[in-house]
């Protein structure tokens, strides 16, 4: 941890910042990195991901309470998909199980694949998520799931986030929030 904070910060391989992270990607799978900083994190602490793109190809399991992932903004913090690991035919980025989630500053774009795609999906049951200032690119092209945003409990907000579809797919849902 950065200066012994309640702050993580994780940079990609090609950031203008990667002396003051605590963890500094490969541009191969940066899911390993943001997972062991997450693994890291004490309740309540917050993830910064750094300026760059961070490429993305196993899913990034949020599972601590009141954990806050933060860009610096969505034009300076990419989090691309840019492969599936293993062959999976459903795709997960940010697959959370804990409440009182933050996601916030950042763009996020997924992997145009034939796959079913979820950009974040969430447990049922979950409370207090909150996803602010996120741009999303959605490239995929599966129509057999319901959302590429899956959301479900109570007191989940979405703020001042924006969508961007590739490819018109109208029977399919950009963002579902259940309860």
């Amino acid at each position: 941890m950065a200066n012994g904070t309640h702050i993580i910060y994780v940079a990609p391989s090609n950031s203008t910042q990667k002396d003051i992270a605590d963890y500094v990607c490969n541009g191969t799978n940066d899911s390993q990195q943001i997972n062991a900083a997450i693994a890291a994190a004490k309740i309540g602490m917050e993830i910064i991901l750094l300026d760059g793109k961070f490429n993305i190809s196993e899913k990034i399991n949020v599972n601590k309470k009141d954990l806050v992932i933060r860009g610096i903004g969505h034009n300076r913090t990419v989090v691309e998909q840019v492969a599936l690991n293993g062959g999976t035919t459903t795709a997960i980025m940010f697959d959370i199980s804990a409440d009182g989630v933050r996601l916030q500053d950042m763009m996020i774009v997924d992997v145009d694949v034939d796959y079913p795609q979820f950009i974040i999906r969430s447990k049922d049951g979950l409370y207090d998520c909150i996803f602010e200032r996120l741009f999303f690119i959605l490239k995929a092209k599966q129509t057999n799931i319901n959302a590429y945003i899956d959301i479900g409990g109570n007191g989940n907000k979405f703020i001042n986030c924006r969508t961007y579809h590739y490819n018109n797919i109208p029977e399919k849902y950009t963002i579902n929030i259940v309860g």
